[in-house]
């Protein structure tokens, strides 16, 4: 079982951890001469706003806990709270992954309007591989025709978004059980439709051909409480999970307070642009004290003497600043907008990419860069939550796929709008030459170099997807599993597929 002690996701204790549970599950998907269904059904979900989605369903009798999959949190925008888990299945310890919140989550049925239920599921990177693990032939059974089935889709290889478990598949079980006569295959009467589990005494070529005997492993659980504080933080902080502990990460209190002010100040605009504020740590940031406009100006002054020596760098360096005027991502202020020393100012510099063969000078701004009072902007701001895999998992994905595909994001921290207020915290100093006034500009856009910018852009990207979720389900997935930063590396089974992604 699990254990009762709930913490809201906006309180991170340090002290006093509670127990965990030792939840192990069994699940074994064979991959041998006779292909076994699992029961699976198509439910919707409520999301946050309201709304339902379609997910799927695996039904699990062997598992003492519900499960559900971060993506389908992050779909449905569904509130975590903390509860920290040891999840084990076959092979006890050795399979350990670490469940660290748990969601409620409102099912209903996609067959029986009047069925619903609460389930209280553990969130999970992945639960499964895809069921079944290839594509079989339609069973021959002709009462299936007749019958409502949960999961009409059965024989497609398709993911798994939630887990139902035993803690709730008394709830949907209903009287009715029908065998095929020619084998092993079961259908079993739910308040979600007719699911089918069993062998299908189909064989097919594809697997027949494999020897290797495949383990996929979910869960049957027992539990072992009162772990003791010191052996449950060695564990659960040493627990080699892969890319599920990479991604299922206890937020500290700042990255708490980060994610939250995020969702409650940023804004969409008519255009579908999104508007964000700069996650400060306090509300009365004390690096805009620092006087940081005449550090400023001697750092452009010193910049200059650099471009008297490489007029190539000088050219190029006008070329990014005039396109950030073009472009809209720069605006030019005057002392009449606002007072310069309650603004902050970031000196910059330009580096020189030769591999690049567009643009093979950026121009980074030194939100780093300390004012009079020993205060930078860098150290005022909140750095959020990792919230992507690292690179190697999506990699290794990527590869799986037959038909590999990758692309970019244009400039994608400047697709992100900052706040007016916000936007005097990233002011700057620049003037084409020597003889020329020097001017003062801000940037209105997330700006590389400040120690947010990261987050506010993954976060950012990652929001588009849920808020877009409905039109374009595909690719919004994609977004949330297959992106690192600006680089999408995803993959299809067909050109066709490869077109419309």
């Amino acid at each position: 079982m699990v254990s009762d002690s709930k913490i809201s996701i906006n309180e991170t204790p340090v002290h006093n951890l509670p127990s965990i549970s030792n939840i192990s599950t069994h699940f074994m998907q064979q991959i041998a001469p006779k292909e076994v269904l699992l029961a699976t059904a198509v439910i919707k979900a409520q999301a946050k706003n309201g709304q339902f989605y379609l997910l799927r369903a695996l039904l699990d009798q062997g598992s003492q806990a519900s499960f559900i999959t971060e993506s389908a949190v992050q779909l449905l925008g569904l509130r975590k709270t903390l509860n920290k888990s040891i999840i084990s299945g076959l092979g006890g310890d050795k399979g350990v992954l670490a469940s660290k919140y748990n969601v409620e989550v409102l099912v209903q049925s996609n067959h029986d309007h009047n069925f619903e239920m609460e389930a209280q599921a553990h969130v999970l990177r992945t639960i499964t591989s895809l069921l079944p693990s290839t594509k079989i032939q339609k069973v021959d059974w002709p009462q299936l025709f007749s019958l409502n089935l949960a999961d009409p889709h059965y024989s497609t290889p398709s993911k798994i978004d939630i887990l139902l478990g035993a803690d709730v598949y008394g709830d949907v079980i209903k009287v009715g059980l029908v065998r095929d006569p020619n084998g092993g295959l079961t259908a079993q009467f739910t308040a979600l439709g007719w699911v089918l589990s069993g062998p299908t005494n189909l064989v097919n070529e594809e697997i027949a051909a494999q020897t290797q005997c495949h383990h996929n492993l979910i869960l049957s659980m027992h539990t072992q409480t009162q772990i003791d504080d010191n052996e449950l933080l060695k564990r659960f902080w040493q627990l080699d999970s892969d890319s599920d502990s990479d991604n299922t990460k206890i937020l500290s209190e700042e990255e708490t307070r980060c994610e939250e002010f995020y969702a409650k100040t940023t804004q969409r605009s008519e255009t579908g642009r999104y508007v964000v504020r700069l996650p400060f740590k306090e509300t009365d940031p004390q690096c805009k004290y620092g006087r940081s406009r005449d550090i400023a100006i001697k750092r452009l002054r010193l910049l200059e003497q650099r471009f008297k020596k490489n007029p190539e760098l000088k050219a190029r360096y006008s070329a990014v600043m005039q396109e950030y005027l073009d472009l809209g991502h720069m605006e030019h202020v005057t002392v009449k907008d606002k007072d310069p020393l309650e603004c902050v100012y970031l000196p910059h510099h330009g580096v020189i990419r030769e591999d690049k063969t567009t643009t093979k000078v950026r121009v980074v701004f030194d939100a780093s860069c300390k004012g009079t009072n020993g205060i930078s902007l860098n150290q005022t701001l909140m750095v959020g939550p990792k919230l992507q895999q690292d690179l190697r998992h999506i990699i290794m994905r990527w590869r799986m796929h037959p038909i590999c595909l990758s692309a970019d994001i244009v400039k994608m921290y400047r697709q992100v709008v900052v706040t007016d207020a916000d936007a005097d915290f990233q002011r700057l100093v620049w003037r084409e030459d020597e003889e020329s006034e020097i001017k003062d500009y801000r940037l209105i856009r997330v700006t590389f170099g400040t120690a947010c910018a990261p987050y506010l852009a993954v976060k950012t990207l990652q929001q588009l997807a849920i808020d877009e979720h409905k039109e374009c389900p595909d690719v919004a997935e994609k977004i949330i599993t297959d992106y690192y930063v600006d680089d999408l590396l995803t993959g299809c089974e067909t050109v066709e597929e490869g077109l419309r992604i």
